[in-house]
């Protein structure tokens, strides 16, 4: 996708001009005579039916959840009475809106609800009551209730002679773990101490009243370095309310937690009637759902933002039902859903449905005239540009498949694209001047930088796309005026913007992005569904980048480290969730990559499926590199990091991992408790590294964690085992093959014997050369061969011989007398019958008268 190549405002490459409109009116009747029907159509003043909402529709029970955004479904019920809270909290005055609970019989009133905006800013009196009654809420002594009373107020509401204390957006600081790490466009708008940490838990005097951050930590002592320790160093808000008293510490998660009360009250307050107490009693619990920023979507923000969110001060801590549930979308998406929420129709319409159909009909009638046997698929895509005080973010937004089945949801596919954010740098930053031309001027500065680079974005993660349907501007009316201003600007600057003059701009109303995230958290919680599915499915891409940097010698000095080699394991605009991304580490391949390093090579000028590095890692390996890789196994960790903007600077997540290194704990046996932890180096594990549509990271390990030496061991072993397990298969079955050889050698041996037995006492008879008959005979007595020989010497009258002379003669057999031959012609027995003949006359005269007469 080009942003520069539109053409027709999403209808990228078909040749009309005007945003689309163009190719809308220009189909003509014909292309409609033989139309078949057409798909949904966006609607933008009618509900479902066709009808104008009435704003009340009857649900069924919850029975589904968005489990991305870590929902269960017994968390959702247990919040289905509670109406939902939704915050646009990085605004410039943070908008709130309402999603209504679930009634009983399942009935909601299905219209989200603008309240109104707040001040992003915590007002506490400065007086002693106020302070023992904040420091007994920050203890759970006390419940927010108390808090409001005693504590809470705001600068119109306090009086001439009251003093007051000003917590100024403390979301901002959520996830920091000093200072420094504030940009200082924003650092300049607090009141900060970047001075050594010192104890959170621990109070201390200071010489004034007033509010200010500064490095703390959760153990009460300064750290020995520079170097953070991301488990337990924070930024904390030091809040002094009275001049005798110590300062209170509290952490960006407290004071979180005290701004999203402020907007749960507001909602509390819509709930009078008497029915409606108990609603009030559980303000505190109200299920969330925040609109934020792309930049605020890394792991360090989210979890302590979860913190904030689902923490429970007071008495509600205590009860089963404490904690609460909370949805996180992009304000992009928020601004987008709540913009496209159905409008009364005339005047009011919603202009970007209307824009939207119009671009949808035109889609249709160019896939009916091209004839293509593909499914017609209105996919159309929205620049989205909001901006904030702490920068600007530019997103497309790709929607789909519409829907009249559920009311505001005119799409059931959405898909990001791409994302683009920017901070405000110190040089754009001017914190006394706050009018409308330098908001422009900073907005024009940013716009421009996020488009040229979203165009180039777009180009590689979705070139197939096409470009952009409708500009969607959000935010309040000034910042939306600097908003145009800034893309005029643009468009007249940049030749490769003048696609900007295709594309309608639409403003989406200020309430846009709070009632867009209360309908999305109602779709996340199973309140706004109409069956068994959620009626918008989403498909995010990372607003952050993470990767991991292998670091294979311990620092032992107290300096800070050099930048980092990190390695990008899930990048911008990756589709989220994302992995899980297994890595492998050796401490054989450790050795090897700590001594190529102290040779001056650098990691990127070898690749781990060289030939010399394989072989050095199998040198390595042997029984006499145990020391080595105990070494390199202890000495290697791994750090992760998440990059916040796509020009920033790679940020710690969490502290240094050693993956090769675990705790072994010994008991002692006196005492039966835990002695001191010793490490043990491990040979080979893996880690597993998954991503959450929160920018929220999760590590497992997979992998026994056998110590170098037990692995070594058990290596032994299993080549033992190995070979134990070889030698007995070839015996096993080798005997096998040898009895059976041997069997049949036997049987094929015996019936030759009893064959040539026959052919030497009986020749000539039936058995004679009958190989059938003797080869039954082997295998019927070849168990009892003694047996078979006895009994044919029984029968013949001699043994059966092993193998039988050449010369052998049968001395049984009676000899025969040789036949005397008479020279006459005439054996004896003819002599002898001639003479018997003689004695019979009558014989001889018979003969003699048979005779022929000559």
């Amino acid at each position: 996708m080009s942003l520069a190549t539109t053409g027709g405002g999403g209808l990228g490459g078909a040749g009309a001009a005007g945003g689309g409109l163009t190719l809308a009116h220009d189909a003509g009747g014909g292309a409609m005579a033989h139309m078949p029907q057409a798909p949904p159509t966006v609607n933008a003043g009618a509900n479902a039916t066709g009808q104008q909402s009435t704003g009340t529709i009857t649900l069924p029970a919850i029975d589904i959840c968005d489990k991305t955004q870590k929902l269960t479904l017994s968390q959702v019920k247990s919040v289905a009475h509670l109406p939902l809270t939704a915050v646009d909290l990085h605004a410039a005055m943070p908008m709130v809106a309402l999603y209504p609970p679930k009634s009983p019989d399942g009935s909601s009133d299905a219209e989200m609800k603008f309240l109104g905006k707040m001040k992003g800013q915590i007002t506490l009196l400065a007086n002693e009551t106020s302070h023992k009654t904040l420091r007994k809420f920050l203890t759970q002594a006390k419940p927010y209730s108390a808090l409001q009373q005693d504590c809470l107020t705001t600068s119109a509401a306090a009086k001439k002679d009251q003093e007051v204390v000003i917590l100024d957006r403390p979301h901002l600081w959520l996830g920091l773990r000093r200072v420094s790490q504030m940009p200082a466009a924003l650092q300049s708008q607090f009141t900060v101490e970047d001075e050594p940490a010192t104890g959170a838990i621990a109070e201390e005097k200071t010489p004034h009243v007033g509010c200010w951050y500064t490095n703390s930590t959760l153990l009460g002592q300064a750290p020995d370095s520079d170097v953070p320790d991301h488990d337990v160093d924070r930024v904390a808000a030091k809040v002094r309310l009275h001049a005798s008293k110590k300062a209170l510490t509290l952490l960006p998660e407290e004071g979180t937690q005290l701004l999203l009360h402020q907007a749960r009250s507001h909602v509390a307050a819509q709930y009078t009637s008497k029915s409606q107490a108990s609603v009030k009693d559980e303000m505190t619990r109200f299920p969330m759902s925040l609109a934020l920023p792309a930049w605020a979507f890394h792991d360090s923000y989210m979890e302590a933002l979860y913190e904030a969110v689902e923490g429970v001060a007071g008495e509600d801590a205590a009860s089963e039902n404490g904690g609460t549930a909370a949805c996180l979308f992009l304000r992009s998406l928020s601004a987008l859903t709540g913009a496209l929420i159905r409008q009364p129709s005339g005047p009011n319409a919603n202009a970007l449905l209307q824009r939207l159909g119009t671009v949808q009909q035109a889609l249709y009638k160019r896939h009916h005239a091209e004839q293509s046997e593909d499914d017609f698929d209105a996919a159309m895509t929205v620049l989205c540009i909001g901006t904030t005080p702490e920068g600007c973010e530019v997103t497309a937004i790709q929607v789909s498949h519409p829907q009249n089945t559920v009311d505001h949801v005119p799409f059931e596919q959405v898909q990001l694209l791409a994302n683009v954010s920017k901070l405000l740098s110190e040089s754009q930053h001017d914190s006394d001047d706050n009018t409308d031309s330098k908001t422009k001027k900073k907005s024009a500065s940013l716009l421009a930088s996020c488009l040229t680079e979203l165009n180039q974005v777009l180009e590689l993660v979705a070139p197939e796309v096409d470009g952009p349907s409708a500009i969607l501007t959000y935010g309040t009316n000034l910042e939306q005026d600097a908003l145009a201003v800034a893309l005029t600007a643009y468009q007249k600057s940049n030749v490769e913007a003048k696609w900007l003059a295709k594309v309608p701009v639409v403003t989406a109303p200020v309430e846009a992005v709070a009632t867009g995230a209360a309908l999305l958290g109602g779709i996340a919680m199973g309140r706004h569904s109409s069956g068994k599915s959620l009626p918008m499915k989403i498909q995010t891409v990372a607003t952050v980048a993470t990767g991991v940097a292998f670091l294979y010698h311990k620092d032992k000095t107290k300096k800070s480290p050099p930048p980092p080699v990190v390695k990008t394991i899930f990048d911008f605009d990756r589709r989220l969730p994302a992995g899980p991304y297994s890595m492998e580490f050796k401490a054989s391949e450790c050795v090897v990559h700590a001594q190529r390093l102290a040779q001056g090579l650098s990691r990127s000028s070898y690749q781990d499926d060289d030939d010399d590095f394989l072989k050095a890692v199998k040198e390595a390996e042997s029984a006499k590199s145990i020391p080595d890789r105990e070494r390199a196994a202890l000495d290697f960790t791994v750090q992760i990091y998440q990059k916040w903007t796509r020009h920033g600077e790679w940020q710690p997540v969490g502290n240094k991992i050693a993956p090769l290194v675990k705790l072994d704990t010994q008991i002692d046996r006196d005492t039966d408790q835990d002695k001191e932890e010793t490490k043990v180096a491990c040979e080979q594990v893996s880690l597993e590294l998954s991503m959450a549509v929160t920018g929220i990271l999760a590590t497992s390990w997979v992998g026994e964690r056998e110590s170098v030496v037990q692995a070594m061991k058990s290596a032994r072993g299993r080549l033992y085992e190995y070979y134990g397990w070889l030698t007995f298969a070839v015996l096993f079955f080798g005997g096998f093959f040898a009895k059976s050889y041997w069997e049949d050698y036997v049987w094929k041996r015996d019936t030759q014997r009893l064959l040539d037995y026959y052919a030497h006492i009986i020749p000539g008879s039936i058995q004679d050369g009958d190989r059938d008959t003797a080869s039954w005979l082997a295998y019927k007595y070849r168990h009892n061969k003694e047996k078979l020989w006895n009994n044919l010497e029984t029968k013949y009258g001699h043994p059966v011989p092993d193998e039988w002379p050449e010369d052998w003669v049968d001395e049984t057999k009676k000899p025969e007398e040789p036949e005397e031959v008479d020279l006459d012609g005439e054996t004896t027995e003819d002599a002898a019958a001639g003479s018997a003949g003689t004695d019979n006359p009558e014989e001889s005269d018979a003969e003699t008268e048979e005779e022929p007469d000559l």
